[in-house]
């Protein structure tokens, strides 16, 4: 993509990439110790995903200590805890919490934003689900890393009409969830063509 040219007083450095397309982006120092103090990448899915979850009607096994369910679709992602911006369990075991997408979708991806003012690590092992009426289908689970406040769930098209996020083992506290994805076309009448052959005698 590029290359830092090294210039005394500057801390911020642009490489611009030109929509190379890729899964991830590696840093290399072959000469020297490598330190970086911020990384920011910008670009866009390849997918035509939309936000599917702002502002969805949310449910959940328990909720406590001021948190609200809805908190987590609001849009916010601050990851304080403060005013009911995030959902809280008020157990550890076997919680969970939920979003209606209101119809039928593939899902691309899951975004988590973590709280990030006190006990992050509860987020450790979290798992997240595609379901239906009748299905669950497990998306993926959050590996907590010191530090992240976000973690990106890919789905790979699951279809699903809501979101789950469990925890079994901790409170749950989540301070935002993007679910992206498209929505499933529905079929109708007119979608298939028929074609009648009238002959006369």
């Amino acid at each position: 993509c590029g290359e830092v040219v090294y210039v005394s007083g500057q801390s911020v450095y642009v490489i611009e990439c030109g929509g190379i397309v890729g899964d991830y982006v590696r840093v290399e120092n072959d000469n020297n110790y490598l330190t970086l103090c911020e990384v920011q990448v910008y670009g866009e899915y390849e997918s035509e995903s939309e936000l599917l979850s702002l502002n969805q009607p949310t449910s959940s096994s328990s909720i406590a200590w001021g948190g609200t369910n809805e908190g987590a679709v609001n849009g916010n992602t601050e990851g304080s805890f403060t005013d009911g911006q995030c959902s809280h369990s008020s157990g550890t075991t076997n919680e969970w919490w939920q979003v209606d997408l209101a119809d039928s979708a593939s899902i691309d991806r899951v975004v988590i934003y973590n709280r990030v003012d006190c006990c992050s690590e509860r987020l450790n092992g979290v798992e997240v689900f595609i379901n239906t009426d009748t299905e669950s289908q497990l998306c993926g689970e959050v590996v907590y890393v010191s530090g992240q406040s976000v973690y990106v769930i890919e789905c790979g098209g699951i279809v699903g009409d809501y979101v789950r996020v469990e925890n079994d083992n901790n409170y749950l506290t989540l301070c935002e969830v993007q679910v992206y994805g498209e929505v499933e076309e529905e079929s109708s009448a007119w979608d298939t063509l028929y074609t009648y052959t009238i002959s006369f005698g």
